[in-house]
């Protein structure tokens, strides 16, 4: 889910599958989401983060909870797997 952060800068959070948080290289994953994403939309991150599975908010009918996932995301309190913001990587376990 991809939402600005201020005028200038678009965050997004890639909810991890629950088999693939194991096999998953983050240099390699970031890259492709920010190629992907310029590519496509025209549009550079400012931040990727990768969040372990469930921890986005979502409705009783499961519908993505997009407000508070963002002021989560500005907060540091979604449950990340990783995070990369001005091509810095910093990763971090999800328990």
């Amino acid at each position: 889910m991809a939402f600005s952060l201020d005028e200038d800068r678009v965050g997004l959070v890639v909810e991890m599958g629950r088999h693939s948080r194991r096999r998953f290289d983050l240099l390699p994953a970031t890259e492709a989401v920010r190629k992907t994403v310029m590519q496509e939309f025209e549009v550079s991150l400012h931040a990727v983060r990768f969040v372990a599975p469930g921890s986005v908010p979502v409705t009783s009918s499961g519908k993505i909870r997009r407000k508070e996932t963002q002021h989560r995301f500005v907060a540091d309190a979604l449950e990340e797997v990783s995070a990369t913001a001005h091509n810095q990587t910093v990763t971090t376990e999800a328990s």
